[in-house]
């Protein structure tokens, strides 16, 4: 149904207060995340207000999107008929659908369930869609049925004559809730089988998948383990931390923090996707740049110089970091020890070497490259430029090299039983 019952009315979202909406992107992971406090009325008011607020944070990695809700409250003099819910689909159903999935076991329409809580569910969609919801959080409802649908203009919103079969789940956090929460993974384009697979991985709380370290009006933080990439939404300042590397930051932001088992070098990225806006006699508004310091455990020097990043010197056992925003845009940086000299960390091995022209990177094997080999070349402040799975045998594998800026890089090369392998070029 279109807004106001009819075809021009607009239904523009607004926050009331809040501006911190946006994304991280960090060669092939990623964050989004906002801050939502809703306001109602739009020109005019259209609805009885629900006073919704939430945080949300939702992290990318490999071929799953973790999601993470807090603070979820809304209030009012709406009908309690009314729940507040967290939307996991809505899938019509056409002759090309599959089935629907829960479990392992196929849902015939028509259907509607209700989920406990206190067990790990899964579920495959019509659409081939994977869904995980670990227990613990608010109980699940699942239809598969015929939905009814009112016209556009609302002529006949009290009794819709349109239907159409559908497949649908979310989260009922209940009527006017306060400070509720959710967690849950998304898989795209996958199967049964492979969601069983993926479930008993995550059982047990995210299991050898991911462990939430924070996730309340402050902070959503979590571990993706197969990477050991650590992802922060810091909502704003945020201080003592007992996990990770990141001790405190002093404002709000996205980061995402990987170490270098090999080098002990710490690679981060960082944005803040609050524009700042502030007045503007030609346009409105315009954006202006904010700041956030970060603690780190341990003594770091920055391995290069980094825009928008001022390194202070590091004193008892911490080093803090100030960053400076502007219009979203992110941050790259990496920090080394005190003794890194940063001159060689090519690694010498019986099992590979390295070979390098003009145009390509080539990797010789003395063994073969089965079908765990991953390959991936790292910037010099720890973006991810090239990553891919190889399963060529012995023959030797050729990397484009040749449209790369000038820079450090770095190839990683690691086999099944992690042996791992190292190149560094200057360009």
């Amino acid at each position: 149904m279109m807004p106001n019952k009819n075809t021009t009315d607009r239904f523009d979202q607004y926050t009331k207060t809040k501006n911190f909406s946006g994304a991280l992107s960090w060669g092939d992971c990623g964050i989004f995340a906002t801050d939502f406090d809703q306001g109602d009325t739009w020109g005019s008011q259209r609805f009885t207000p629900t006073n919704l607020v939430f945080k949300k944070s939702m992290y990318a990695f490999d071929n799953m999107i973790i999601s993470l809700g807090s603070d979820i409250s809304s209030l009012g003099t709406y009908s309690t008929s009314m729940i507040t819910a967290t939307n996991l689909f809505q899938n019509l159903i056409s002759s090309a659908s599959g089935a629907m999935i829960l479990n392992g076991a196929e849902i015939a329409r028509p259907n509607t369930l209700t989920l406990p809580s206190g067990q790990d569910n899964w579920m495959l969609t019509p659409q081939g869609t994977g869904y995980f919801i670990p227990q613990g959080n608010d109980e699940i409802k699942l239809i598969h049925d015929t939905q009814k649908t009112p016209y556009e203009i609302g002529s006949d919103y009290a009794s819709p004559v349109t239907s159409a079969n559908a497949a649908k789940a979310y989260i009922n956090h209940g009527v006017k809730p306060t400070g509720k929460k959710y967690s849950f993974v998304v898989v795209p384009e996958t199967t049964s089988a492979e969601m069983q697979n993926l479930s008993a991985q995550m059982a047990n709380n995210g299991g050898s998948v991911y462990q939430i370290h924070k996730q309340d009006q402050y902070l959503h933080a979590l571990t993706y383990l197969p990477k050991n990439i650590t992802a922060y939404t810091f909502f704003g300042a945020t201080f003592n931390l007992t996990f990770g590397l990141v001790k405190s930051s002093t404002g709000e932001h996205l980061l995402m923090h990987r170490p270098d088992e090999l080098t002990d070098r710490q690679y981060f990225a960082a944005s803040n996707p609050n524009l700042k806006p502030v007045n503007d006699a030609v346009y409105g508004w315009k954006s202006s740049g904010s700041q956030a310091t970060l603690t780190i455990a341990g003594e770091w020097l920055p391995l290069q110089e980094s825009d928008g990043v001022q390194f202070h010197a590091p004193l008892n056992g911490e080093t803090q970091l100030t960053l400076t925003f502007k219009d979203g845009e992110p941050l790259y940086f990496a920090l080394k020890r005190p003794d890194d000299t940063g001159l060689d960390i090519t690694t010498q091995n019986d099992w590979i070497q390295f070979r390098k022209d003009n145009d390509y990177l080539w990797l010789i094997l003395s063994e073969n490259f089965g079908v765990d080999t991953i390959v991936t070349i790292y910037s010099s402040v720890g973006e991810i430029i090239y990553q891919s799975n190889i399963n060529t045998g012995r023959e030797p594998y050729a990397i484009a090299v040749s449209d790369v800026g000038k820079g450090m890089y770095i190839c990683k090369v690691q086999v099944s039983g992690n042996k791992i392998a190292t190149f560094k070029w200057i360009k």
